[in-house]
């Protein structure tokens, strides 16, 4: 194609076109870069959002670590246990790479590397008052739990180091609000560039559509990016009313039907079915009941992870009297030696912890049945200036102190089915309800010999 006539016929169009044509191809440059670097800015902010995530989280490993190695070391003081004892050494072992990697995310904000200077020396601290109370422990032995040796620096330190990671906290989420607001403005304005590039792109320079293609998409995954970061934290907080809901809805319809059906056969098919045939209709119908009860404790342990706390003071003797009276009823006559000591009151939630109660007598009752003189000890003392100590022992099966471990965890049992019924729910759900409330549970054995169950809760203090 010849050039020169090209151009004559190009200076041809009328004037107002060509300024119109000039003015489009400026507008279009120059709106080409505005979203360039407006997807830079998004780019950017996604990066100090996810910035601000990272310090938030290492921020909570550092407080969730200092609890675990402060409930470790006070469950070891109080009950001698070494298995705590080398819980604390993990837990405490850890917290040196936490600060420090926490140190290097917060290098840039120089107000957040003060304070994490503070919280390295209220840490270390208490991990000094933590050593102490162990040597005491192991010098003394259970003198160690003496008022003399109680101080208000065990009281009033890891509220200190609590109050400290809620500070930082706080100034990340103020950080996070404006970084989101930032993200967010560039979000509009990449919407807005974008729809006026696509305008004068299809109106006049189709050639430069499939840029702009590029750039909607990469703009796009930035927001995608975004929005999936964000809906985590509803996600969180929403899986287990929905993991609930589906329980209560979705497998309860085919126990019913198969409870039904079954009922059915029996009631219509009986005499026609032989002995084989009334054994497998009987593992149906009981293994229908089992798989409801079990339905029924996963809604229970599920529930108890997002139901509010009710705090206010319980009476313990009160409740442990009324949950050993009711689960004596289910005993057939049962002779059952019970000794219930002085129960301190404590602060919480009366409703949850009548679970925790029911759930630990209902054990001691289960495991001391083929003893033939059964006996359970419960009883409390108010262990420090924080918190209270209550127990549950019983003469009964026991287990083997090696899977201490295994015993809270959800779907654990020591025991054969045929041995001791249950679904392995239970020690679960008494122990997050004490960890809702703060508190600690540990557990001692020995086959054959018994077992004891024992835990923590805040005190209650009488307001004036």
């Amino acid at each position: 194609m010849k050039l020169r006539p090209f151009f004559r016929q190009f200076q041809t169009l009328p004037r107002w076109l060509l300024a119109a044509f000039a003015v489009a191809m400026g507008l279009l440059v120059a709106l080409g870069a505005l979203a360039y670097f407006n997807v830079e800015r998004q780019v950017q902010a996604t990066a100090l959002v996810k910035h601000t995530y990272k310090v938030v989280e290492s921020l909570q490993k550092i407080r969730s670590t200092m609890q675990e190695a402060d409930n470790t070391q006070r469950a070891y003081v109080v009950t001698g246990n070494e298995s705590y004892l080398q819980a604390y050494e993990a837990s405490a072992s850890l917290l040196p790479d936490l600060l420090t990697g926490t140190g290097r995310l917060v290098s840039d904000n120089p107000s957040q590397g003060d304070r994490l200077g503070k919280l390295r020396g209220l840490t270390d601290d208490r991990l000094k008052l933590a050593r102490t109370r162990i040597e005491q422990r192991q010098q003394l032995g259970p003198e160690a739990l003496g008022p003399r040796f109680v101080s208000v620096a065990a009281a009033q330190g890891m509220e200190a180091i609590r109050m400290e990671i809620d500070q930082m906290t706080n100034a990340e989420n103020v950080l996070l609000e404006g970084r989101l607001r930032t993200l967010e403005r560039a979000r509009r304005r990449g919407l807005v560039l974008q729809t006026l590039g696509g305008v004068l792109s299809i109106a006049l320079l189709a050639a430069v559509f499939g840029g702009l293609v590029r750039q909607i998409l990469r703009t796009n995954r930035a927001q995608d990016e975004t929005r999936r970061s964000n809906a985590q934290l509803k996600d969180a907080n929403n899986e287990m009313r929905s993991f609930s809901y589906s329980v209560a809805h979705d497998l309860r319809a085919p126990l019913r039907a198969i409870n039904g059906f079954a009922q059915v056969l029996v009631e219509d098919c009986e005499p026609q079915l032989n002995d084989e045939g009334k054994r497998a209709l009987d593992r149906i119908t009981t293994n229908a009941r089992t798989m409801g009860i079990l339905i029924d404790d996963l809604l229970t342990l599920s529930k108890v992870s997002y139901q509010p706390l009710e705090t206010g003071k319980v009476e313990m003797s009160a409740i442990v009297r009324e949950a050993y009276t009711t689960l004596m009823e289910g005993q057939n006559g049962r002779v059952v030696e019970c000794e219930i000591g002085d129960l301190p009151p404590a602060s919480g939630d009366a409703n949850l912890l009548r679970q925790v109660w029911m759930n630990l007598i209902a054990n001691a009752l289960k495991f001391t049945r083929r003893k033939d003189k059964a006996h359970i000890e419960i009883g409390g003392n108010v262990a420090g200036p924080e918190f209270v100590t209550y127990y549950v022992r019983d003469n009964g099966a026991g287990f083997d102190m090696q899977y201490v471990g295994k015993l809270f965890g959800a779907f654990q049992r020591l025991h054969r089915p045929a041995d001791f019924e249950g679904t392995g729910i239970g020690l679960a759900l008494v122990q997050r309800i004490v960890q809702r409330h703060g508190g600690t549970i540990w557990a001692e054995g020995k086959e054959n010999e018994g077992a004891r169950f024992a835990f923590t809760l805040p005190e209650w203090e009488e307001r004036a």
